[in-house]
């Protein structure tokens, strides 16, 4: 009888030890990382500009791993802002959708700028829910666009200040960023 007592302790300290550890391993393989580069476009070398997007989703509790990076073209006319980050948890549709409806909510938020409606787009080979949107503002027009699955998000804001925006480039960073 004691045997079998020490034995379920042991299982159960086991099992206390290894089912976090095992959910944190899940966490890290889903965590998106920012290459230097995405497509044409590098890493702006504006460090106030770098400062401020890494900070957009630090004070985020439900997001592992925040990561923000401004990205530019060779003349300086076209600005890539990313965001990822891994959720804590594997989200569910409902979640999801809510995160959707407040990064929508909070955009139209922005002052000075117009936002047309969102609209789902093809979430390629990671597949979840992209959606995305045009928008003007006073330093120009561009494209936002928010691709979540279960693991994972990115958020791209991509705005021209000559010209119109590249469409569909969160396929792009998706691919440069996801694992």
């Amino acid at each position: 009888m004691l045997i079998a007592v020490g034995s379920l302790f042991v299982i159960a300290v086991l099992a206390a030890i290894a089912i976090p550890t095992f959910l944190n391993q899940r966490v890290k393989a889903h965590t998106p990382k920012i290459p230097a580069q995405i497509g044409s476009l590098t890493r702006s070398p504006d460090q106030a500009a770098q400062e401020q997007a890494q900070k957009v989703l630090e004070s985020e509790p439900n997001l592992a791993s925040p990561r923000g990076a401004v990205f530019v073209d060779a003349d300086g006319t076209h600005q890539v802002t990313v965001y990822t980050a891994a959720f804590r948890q594997p989200a569910a549709d409902a979640e999801l959708e809510e995160f959707e409806a407040g990064y929508w909510k909070g955009f139209r938020q922005t002052a000075g700028v117009q936002l047309q409606t969102p609209q789902a787009t093809d979430p390629g080979e990671h597949g979840g829910r992209v959606t995305c949107a045009m928008f003007s503002s006073p330093a120009g027009t561009g494209e936002t666009c928010v691709a979540l699955d279960a693991w994972s998000m990115v958020v791209t804001t991509d705005q021209s200040m000559a010209g119109p925006p590249r469409r569909g480039f969160i396929t792009t960073v998706r691919e440069a960023v996801l694992p």
